[in-house]
């Protein structure tokens, strides 16, 4: 259900920049993967699980410190040619 839920959040995102960048108006979207959060501690997760989360090319599940620097560079002047 979470990979269908991101399709239509892509795709969606690719839609409306589309239409509206004509009026100046940038939409990104940014979908980092498993987060390790309190939220991701409430759903009963295996050991086997766990490591499935855990595989990545850093060998580690993302921290939402590591994505808050790419949200605040694309919600700035920085990134004002990106959509």
């Amino acid at each position: 259900h979470t990979v269908a839920a991101r399709a239509g959040v892509t795709g969606m995102m690719k839609t409306l920049a589309a239409e509206w960048g004509e009026y100046g108006i940038r939409l990104n979207c940014v979908a980092p993967g498993t987060i390790k959060t309190d939220a991701l501690g409430r759903y009963p997760i295996s050991p086997d699980r766990w490591k499935e989360l855990n595989r990545s090319v850093l060998n580690r599940m993302g921290m939402a410190e590591d994505i808050a620097g790419t949200i605040i560079f694309l919600a700035s002047d920085l990134g004002n040619f990106i959509t």
